[in-house]
């Protein structure tokens, strides 16, 4: 509920900059108090959200489960969903099966995302790209934490021999 605030007060703030004489009370009709059906079911398979500041802004982002676009396709049905206070959301993953949170640098600049057996690198500046991946026989153990500017904690398990063990790793350069 506090994500549709959110937004609810951002297509306030939209509105207002747009009509610069519109009054508060023409704004408060124009604006629904309850969310329509529509909304609500567009957002009920929202999860995994999570969100970070980057210069004083708000940023936030969750995963979309839309579900297959045909039986047969490759597509996973989940899209990671971006968005920066004031904008609309953009989708900067998409059709990927099994998507965590996203754990966002220290700065809000960049983030990380484990999709499967890979963990995807991206920013608001540059596209999400795979950047790690896992051996056949090892999975991922929980979430995947950007601590400090220069340093991403993941968990892993299986391998020989067969046991979980923590990584901390530097994270991708945004150019490669």
């Amino acid at each position: 509920t506090a994500f549709f605030e959110v937004r609810r007060r951002d297509h306030q703030r939209l509105h207002a900059s747009t009509s610069a004489c519109a009054s508060d009370d023409a704004l408060r009709a124009a604006i629904p108090e309850e969310l329509t059906a529509a909304e609500i079911r567009r957002h009920e398979k929202m999860s995994d959200f999570s969100a970070c500041r980057q210069d004083g802004s708000l940023k936030c982002s969750w995963v979309h489960t839309r579900g297959r676009i045909d039986k047969d396709s490759t597509d996973g049905g989940k899209d990671l969903m971006i968005m920066r206070e004031g904008e609309f959301p953009q989708v900067v993953l998409s059709g990927a099966t099994s998507l965590s949170s996203a754990s966002w640098s220290p700065d809000g600049r960049y983030y990380v995302v484990q999709n499967g057996k890979s963990l995807f690198f991206g920013g608001i500046s540059c596209h999400a790209r795979s950047w790690f991946n896992l051996p056949t026989d090892e999975k991922f153990e929980g979430q995947v934490v950007w601590a400090r500017e220069d340093v991403i904690l993941f968990a892993i398990s299986g391998g020989a021999p067969n046991r979980t063990r923590l990584y901390a790793i530097r994270p991708p350069t945004p150019s490669g």
